[in-house]
């Protein structure tokens, strides 16, 4: 992101055709145009990351907060919620011409990110009950391919980077309309909408609780079976 930055703001009056740039590489040439500087840029981009020091916990608190009022339907929600700001502010940051309101919009987009990820762990305990370990697993290596296939991507987008956040926003943007598709437990976030009955999250919890003692109780058996 640091680089976007550096060769996005530039100084309108700078002259790449200015001689004091005659043995400066192309890439270079676009740093020195910049109105900042490498270190300010590093500076920045880090606001996005810092914002993992709390977002995390304010999306699952928020995930936590509607699940009182709608149950599981109400995580969904709010994991929409976030996705979807978190697409269109992202889709917003590239195309920002002025510093200042690029950094606001960093620091937003930064915390509908991080409170995705919030929403999302509120969701992996209820996917499949018996095999949360597993379902948590999953989630982790589709992040990490995730992250793969955007360094691609934006190894390929260097020479109109503002595309880049395009494509990646437009894609979060759209992923966040699918959870009207999705059901966990059976139910759907639109269930409170059509006068559904309302989902008890407490079933599952009791569910897990009986896996926990069933397991417990399979190995006390297993252990008196060897004396």
């Amino acid at each position: 992101m640091n680089v976007y930055l550096l060769r996005k703001f530039k100084d309108n009056d700078c002259d790449l055709n200015d001689s004091t740039f005659a043995n400066t590489t192309r890439s270079r040439v676009g740093n020195k145009c910049s109105i900042i500087n490498s270190e300010t840029a590093s500076l920045i981009t880090s606001i996005f990351n810092l914002m993992n020091l709390f977002a995390c916990f304010t999306g699952g608190f928020f995930s936590d907060l509607l699940a009182k009022r709608f149950s599981l339907s109400g995580r969904l929600m709010i994991h929409l919620l976030f996705l979807a700001m978190h697409g269109s502010l992202m889709i917003l940051f590239g195309h920002m011409e002025n510093l200042p309101i690029a950094i606001a919009v960093l620091i937003l987009w930064s915390f509908c990110y991080q409170n995705t990820q919030g929403t999302n762990f509120g969701l992996e305990p209820f996917i499949w009950p018996k095999r949360v370990g597993l379902v948590s697993g999953i989630i982790a290596m589709g992040a990490t391919s995730g992250s793969i296939c955007w360094n691609l991507l934006w190894r390929y987008s260097l020479d109109n980077m503002s595309r880049y956040y395009t494509i990646v926003g437009s894609v979060a943007l759209c992923s966040s309309l699918l959870t009207i598709l999705v059901f966990v437990g059976g139910y759907n976030m639109l269930d409170p909408c059509l006068n559904k009955g309302m989902f008890r999250e407490e079933n599952i919890v009791k569910e897990l609780k009986d896996n926990i003692h069933e397991t417990r109780c399979d190995k006390h058996v297993h252990d008196f079976t060897k004396l």
